[in-house]
């Protein structure tokens, strides 16, 4: 691989998606209630997300390979489970990965504080809780999703802040009304997290992850990723969706073959899980589109 295509690789661009579309639904919503759009607070918002989401993927690479959790991953590795692998091949340094990570994150607060000018104060409060929280996602001494935070840290930024900030950039305005609204977007992304740690539960535990799969156990984990799809769809009616409701009813199927094939085998190595996790980032796309569309 040349050295342009690993450093792609590194960026883990697929789930790039699951940030993206948050920040397209907080446009719309901005449009929808107060009537404004503008395309250059659009386009910098997506940039700036994407930056951040880069940032924190690549340093989540170097400290699982740190601590040795991906190090000792021994389940079959699938695009979703053991991280992107590129420094246990050596196909790329710990080093490298660490200064890249960096980078990355410099380049989204460069974005960030341009947009403080702009916008002012509400615009630093949500921007410096992101990158905290984010940093603050895979590094010691926090390391927040080695504690059973991690969870709440990716509902927190790809739900609620992506909406939240990009309303904000659009409109001038925070409000409860769309702090509600960004909800079933958080339950979604929390959804995601927690199915992909099921492949990694072994490695995990020994690395000493206390992911909420691994406190829970397996069989417990479950049942709360039962809880946080019935929370998503509960949370859809603080829309005005009006006759959309009825469409939302077409992502039930898909909802039931996630949850049922993840108590199907999430015992069983982590190809097995592939449909089950992909069932679950295909839900999160399609309810946030429908979502989109039906605001």
């Amino acid at each position: 691989m040349k050295t342009f295509q690993i450093y792609i690789k590194a960026l883990r661009a697929p789930f790039f998606i699951v940030s993206i579309l948050p920040v397209i639904f907080g446009a719309r919503a901005a449009y929808k209630l107060h009537g404004v759009f503008s395309l250059p607070y659009f386009v910098i918002s997506i940039c700036a997300m994407i930056f951040m989401h880069a940032g924190i993927n690549v340093l989540n690479d170097y400290f699982d390979f740190k601590s040795g959790c991906d190090n000792i991953n021994k389940a079959p590795l699938s695009p979703f489970a053991g991280g992107s692998q590129l420094i246990q091949k050596k196909l790329i340094s710990a080093k490298a990965t660490f200064i890249y990570g960096i980078l990355l994150l410099c380049i989204s607060l460069s974005i960030g504080v341009g947009l403080v000018f702009l916008k002012g104060l509400p615009i630093l409060i949500i921007g410096l809780i992101g990158l905290v929280s984010g940093v603050c996602y895979s590094c010691p001494p926090f390391s927040l999703n080695y504690r059973g935070f991690g969870e709440i840290v990716v509902a927190l930024n790809f739900g609620i802040l992506a909406v939240l900030g990009s309303f904000y950039l659009q409109t001038n305005v925070i409000s409860t009304e769309i702090i509600l609204y960004s909800l079933p977007v958080a339950m979604l992304a929390m959804a995601i997290v927690l199915i992909n740690e099921f492949p990694d539960y072994n490695s995990d535990k020994q690395g000493g992850k206390r992911t909420i799969v691994v406190i829970l156990g397996k069989k417990t984990a479950v049942y709360l990723f039962w809880v946080v799809m019935l929370l998503t769809f509960l949370f859809l009616f603080l829309f005005p969706l009006n006759k959309m409701y009825l469409f939302f009813l077409l992502l039930i199927p898909l909802t039931i073959y996630a949850s049922t094939q993840l108590f199907k085998f999430y015992k069983e190595d982590a190809l097995k899980l592939i449909p089950a996790i992909k069932s679950t980032i295909m839900l999160h796309h399609l309810f946030i589109i429908m979502l989109i569309i039906g605001f």
